[in-house]
């Protein structure tokens, strides 16, 4: 069988949050800790991942997985 799967070079990689520079070039970015914090209590919080491998784009939404989300739908019974 052959090789699945796409190469990937992490030294590409940068994350923002929330327009929060966290991971440049493959490596931990240095950032203001407070701001970061801040910027996740928003209410639409923009994660961007670039994998630096060409102009493919993909986008995904999601929803609230805050403690009280979890907590209600724990409750329900399959």
């Amino acid at each position: 069988a052959g090789k699945s799967g796409a190469s990937f070079n992490a030294s590409k990689l940068n994350i923002t949050l929330g327009g929060i520079q966290v991971f440049r070039s493959g490596e931990p970015s240095k950032f203001d800790l407070a701001a970061a914090e801040t910027a996740m209590q928003t209410e639409d919080l923009v994660i961007e991942v670039e994998l630096g491998e060409g102009e493919g784009a993909w986008t995904a939404w999601t929803c609230d997985f805050s403690y009280d989300y979890v907590e209600i739908n724990a409750e329900y019974h399959t």
